[in-house]
């Protein structure tokens, strides 16, 4: 970033962001990853999440309105931690993105944030299941959270099911329930 200080982290919360000034933000940092950046609650979308998606190992992109293409750019990425916390496009697509999730991405994610994220039932489920069944994706993540999805009591004794078989299986701890 020129001659002045050497940035590590940097938190953009909350200031107003969009995908236009991502693009700035972006070649500011080219040839260059800080160990955290986070763009929490601004409305940069999927534009301006492919954009920023090299520039750090940990990314809050929380409520900064990424859907399945920010997703598919973040998942080339060697990133550390992900913060995806209030993305709602993310639910709707479930099915599509998660059936394409490749062994070849997100090699060493550790930490994955997906809470209110709009999976539902069925999108709670399938991304389990997807995990679960090939544990080559995702082979390092270590903590899931997936709270605040709108999973009903109604299959409760098999979501309960699914989640234990799925930490057992992986050693991963999957924050699911609100209380």
């Amino acid at each position: 970033m020129g001659d002045g200080l050497e940035l590590d982290e940097l938190a953009l919360d909350d200031c107003e962001v969009t995908a236009v000034g991502c693009e700035p933000l972006a070649r500011a940092f080219a040839g260059r990853r800080l160990a955290r950046l986070s763009l929490r609650a601004n409305n940069i979308g999927d534009e301006g999440c492919i954009a920023l998606a090299g520039c750090g190992e940990r990314l809050d992109l929380s409520a900064a309105g990424v859907g399945p293409r920010g997703l598919a750019a973040l998942a080339r990425q060697p990133l550390v931690a992900l913060e995806l916390f209030n993305s709602p496009s993310l639910g709707s697509s479930v099915g599509d993105w998660c059936a394409a999730m490749s062994p070849s991405e997100w090699p060493q994610l550790r930490h994955l944030d997906m809470s209110c994220c709009g999976l539902g039932n069925d999108g709670f489920r399938i991304l389990c299941k997807r995990l679960l069944d090939d544990t080559a994706v995702l082979p390092k993540l270590e903590v899931l959270c997936l709270g605040g999805n709108d999973v009903d009591d109604s299959d409760e004794a098999d979501s309960h099911d699914l989640v234990d078989r799925l930490s057992a299986a992986r050693g991963l701890r999957v924050i699911w329930r609100n209380g």
